[in-house]
């Protein structure tokens, strides 16, 4: 299932004209630049990703890219270019949003209806150790503006998933491929998502299907059994599929938690404990092998896997 989230922002398309005389600058290459091109001096807080932005767009043809100004304020647009600037304010924030129905409860009253045993309930949770956490599905240090920051933040965008994996291989996960992207100076497209729904089981050993919500028979935010991820070059074509347990309980590794065969050996990067229960087991795999089980992942060519 793919979600799609608005954003309100006021746009203001800018024509760039060629200047010689207002623009101040501090070197040969700047003035030479400006002969024939623009200057822009863009005053904002460099480095800081939690104030307001502007943030400046440029199209050729239909792809779109961002442009950033440098760490002296200076944006550099070749003449006959347009750009849009999206101008930072009180305004540009999310309005009119149906958040459907808000959902308050504790994991232990939901585990001890769900298990029908407070002792069993107790004893899949521990304050500040053990307990479901929101997962975000994208993590909030991989966009640049508060506004999109904010947005991982709510249910739309994370889904249930317990502290020891979000603390664990998850976070390694996340922090290896930005990394990788980093080195490679590769920009890539990614891909994440959920599947299936974890169960635990109750007083009589029956397995039950949770969610953070439960109301007589009105149940609601189900616990995804898994977490997957897949990062995409667009240029090479090439893939690679990333799955994770969200699951701490499980006394033992089975077969029935691969979902895809395991190719974490030719992915030489990944700083992870793959078979760490505690910390989620995690493994990874090619697209197309990943897309037989979750169908729901978009469509895309893959000639190979991204090591």
């Amino acid at each position: 299932m793919l979600w799609i989230v608005s954003l309100f922002i006021h746009i203001l398309l800018v024509d760039a004209r060629s200047i010689e005389n207002d623009v101040e600058n501090d070197n040969t290459t700047d003035t030479e630049f400006a002969r024939n091109n623009c200057v822009l001096s863009m005053k904002y807080k460099y480095g800081d990703l939690k104030e307001p932005q502007p943030l400046i767009l440029t199209r050729n043809g239909t792809a779109s890219a961002i442009l950033y100004p440098n760490i002296n304020g200076t944006l550099k647009v070749q003449t006959d270019q347009s750009i849009y600037l999206a101008c930072p304010g009180e305004q540009n924030s999310l309005r009119n949003m149906n958040y459907a129905q808000e959902v308050k409860a504790t994991c232990l009253s939901t585990f001890q209806k769900l298990l029908n045993s407070s002792e069993l309930a107790k004893s899949h949770l521990a304050k500040s150790r053990q307990f479901l956490s929101r997962g975000h599905l994208t993590a909030m240090v991989d966009f640049v503006y508060g506004a999109l920051q904010s947005l991982t933040f709510w249910y739309i965008n994370a889904a249930p998933q317990w502290m020891s994996f979000n603390a664990g291989n998850w976070e390694r996960l996340e922090n290896s491929i930005r990394n990788f992207s980093t080195y490679r100076s590769l920009d890539l497209d990614v891909y994440t998502g959920v599947h299936g729904q974890m169960t635990l089981p109750n007083a009589r050993g029956k397995q039950q299907d949770i969610y953070l919500y439960v109301n007589g028979t009105n149940k609601a935010v189900p616990v995804p059994k898994f977490y997957w991820k897949i990062i995409y070059d667009p240029r090479s074509k090439k893939g690679t599929a990333f799955v994770g347990l969200n699951d701490p309980f499980i006394k033992s590794i089975t077969e029935d938690i691969y979902i895809c065969s395991d190719i974490s050996s030719e992915i030489k990067w990944l700083l992870w404990r793959p078979n760490d229960i505690k910390a989620g087991i995690s493994y990874a795999c090619t697209v197309d092998d990943l897309r037989k089980a979750v169908p729901t992942i978009p469509k895309f060519q893959t000639v190979g896997i991204l090591t």
